[in-house]
């Protein structure tokens, strides 16, 4: 490929001083597939972006999780959309506001942001590892004591008692976890639902005038940053 290079010796010089846990650092560094797959598409994502190259390939070798996320998502979509047959414009000049692309296919243009949902900002080896759960059934043998110092049987060992007694607390501990787990997942759905909903009221919000005055359509990219959430 001719031309600057959006992978090229110094980016590679960049990564090797980050984190080993920095998806920089593999996405510039690693030689698997995957890697290398990205980077050439990410190649030819960033010749479409024009004059917000520089910005986006120092976005893109961030360190910081939501940085490189941020800019990761942006030049994929203008991959996307060119795929698609749109004509892009990166951060096109509108005024005083500038979504993050123009598209333009058989004289329509469409107005779009590109804004991610999950995970914006973390760095994976900063978080605090939480304690393993503990296994379906297993006991606590120190228990936890209720009012008055008794011990609660929430852990109690199943020793010592009947083949009977033991399936069925097993069984009532066994639903008391899945049930856990079951909330678990419903408020975390709960929440995702609200983050994307706000995100696409205050985006909107943000652009309605300028899409008004210039009488386009508007669209808001939504992509995931860190996890499988948002596409379940």
């Amino acid at each position: 490929m001719s031309g600057p290079r959006l992978f090229d010796d110094a980016a590679r010089e960049r990564a090797r001083a980050q984190h080993d846990e920095a998806h920089s650092r593999w996405l510039c560094l690693s030689e698997e597939r995957a890697a290398a797959g990205l980077r050439r598409a990410l190649e030819h994502c960033w010749a479409l972006a024009g004059d917000s190259r520089e910005v986006l390939a120092k976005g893109l070798a961030h360190e910081r999780w939501g940085q490189h996320a941020g800019a990761l998502g942006h030049l994929l979509a203008l991959g996307l959309f060119a795929r698609e047959g749109f004509e892009v414009e990166c951060e096109p000049d509108l005024g005083k506001q500038a979504p993050d692309l123009l598209l333009t296919r058989d004289g329509t243009r469409v107005l779009a942001e590109v804004r991610s949902i999950t995970g914006c900002g973390e760095t994976p080896w900063e978080r605090e590892a939480a304690p393993p759960p503990s296994p379906t059934g297993a006991s606590d043998r120190r228990g936890r004591r209720g009012k008055g110092g008794r011990r609660r049987d929430t852990g109690r060992s199943l020793e010592g008692l009947s083949s009977a007694k033991q399936e069925r607390l097993a069984r009532e501990r066994a639903r008391r976890v899945a049930a856990e787990r079951a909330a678990a997942a419903a408020a975390n759905a709960q929440d995702l639902g609200e983050s994307v909903a706000r995100v696409l009221e205050n985006k909107a919000a943000a652009y309605r005038d300028l899409c008004e005055r210039l009488e386009l359509p508007y669209l808001v990219c939504i992509y995931q940053d860190a996890d499988d959430q948002l596409t379940s």
